[in-house]
């Protein structure tokens, strides 16, 4: 039986709910989510979604981990202040969590070896709100 997209991010969710992303003292301030954060959130919150999930012999898709972390607030000459900077120090400390948790490039086996999952890529986006977020791009398998 295939895997659905709702099922691929249900199982990575259950993994990385318990792991160091959510319990080390580096932890994010905010929650893990599926699909979307609350609205106007400004906490170090952690979303994943889909972007597809086949249909193969060996199934396969793509799933995003993203990490939000608001921006650092400057203090410019003549008292003006800007939020535009992201702060890089706690993007790092978020981004090696997830990257320990997320197998550091080596595949992770789940349920038996019934699905795998390895991170394909990781980079710094801006977003609004004043933050920016490292997006996680994870390479799912699951033998049909």
């Amino acid at each position: 039986m295939s895997v659905t997209t709702a099922g691929a991010i249900n199982i990575l969710f259950e993994y990385l709910k318990n792991s160091e992303v959510l319990s080390d003292e580096k932890k994010v301030n905010g929650h893990l989510y599926k699909m979307q954060r609350p609205l106007n959130s400004s906490k170090e919150d952690v979303v994943i979604n889909a972007i597809t999930m086949g249909r193969e012999s060996v199934q396969n898709g793509i799933l995003n981990v993203n990490a939000y972390c608001k921006n650092q607030t400057l203090t410019l000459p003549g008292a003006l202040s800007d939020n535009s900077q992201p702060d890089y120090t706690r993007l790092d400390e978020i981004s090696n969590l997830l990257n320990k948790a997320l197998g550091e490039g080596r595949e992770i086996y789940l349920n038996n070896g019934s699905y795998c999952f390895k991170v394909q890529q990781d980079v710094i986006i801006p977003d609004e709100n004043e933050q920016h977020y490292v997006n996680f791009r994870i390479e799912f398998y699951s033998p049909q």
